[in-house]
């Protein structure tokens, strides 16, 4: 058997165990630090408390959350699909690029945090930072499906799985990154990295157009 296609079936085991751990060690999936009171650490599997939910909500409520982030990126991945193959490609040029994108990310982050806050000062813009919250927000998601497929592209191809549908293959990033998140610290590093390279992704390849950001094309519409 391909060496890839046994780290494929570790990651994914390892990928579940995380998430099953995750779920009964802690309070909250988020809540990772032990020393923050009733928010950290609680041994779930010894100690119980009235009215909590039983092992297999937990285990549904787990599903229902992988699948409905698998639907929405799916539903994106089909109406977009030139442009979100178009950014995931551009993450295949190698390291350079990823930290590039995360870098330009940041900036971005940077960026519209403070449009929000002036937009936030004024009666008249104040909606405008919904606005632009939002449009962060479809922007990320287009960014995280092309991360997420490109990470499972990878496994399988290495695996000898090519020219498959690529639901499969975005199905296994989404699920190695939705548990990787839910490791204790290491997770919030991840999902700071994650959203830096969506945003990036997105800002560098001009929303998966592949078009440089420029204004020639008013003046040649002049001439």
């Amino acid at each position: 058997m391909n060496k890839w296609k046994i780290l494929l079936i570790v990651v994914l085991i390892l990928s579940f165990v995380i998430l099953l751990a995750s779920e009964f060690l802690f309070e909250r999936p988020w809540s990772w630090l032990p020393w923050i009171g009733p928010f950290g650490v609680r041994q779930r599997l010894l100690v119980g408390t009235s009215g909590e939910r039983g092992a297999f909500q937990r285990i549904l409520s787990l599903f229902a959350t992988f699948l409905s982030i698998f639907l929405v990126s799916g539903l994106t991945m089909y109406i977009a699909p030139k442009r979100i193959q178009f950014m995931a490609s551009s993450l295949r040029r190698g390291t350079r690029v990823f930290w590039q994108s995360a870098l330009v990310g940041f900036l971005t982050t940077i960026t519209v945090i403070g449009l929000g806050m002036l937009s936030a000062l004024s009666v008249y813009t104040f909606p405008v930072t919904f606005l632009v919250f939002m449009g962060v927000f479809v922007l990320a998601l287009m960014g995280m499906v092309s991360v997420s497929y490109e990470l499972g592209r990878e496994f399988f191809d290495r695996a000898g799985w090519k020219g498959m549908n690529p639901l499969p293959q975005l199905a296994f990033g989404i699920f190695t990154i939705f548990s990787t998140l839910r490791i204790p610290l290491i997770g919030l590093v991840v999902l700071v990295i994650v959203v830096f390279v969506s945003l990036g992704v997105v800002i560098s390849t001009r929303f998966g157009s592949g078009r440089a950001w420029t204004l020639r094309s008013f003046m040649e519409d002049e001439r």
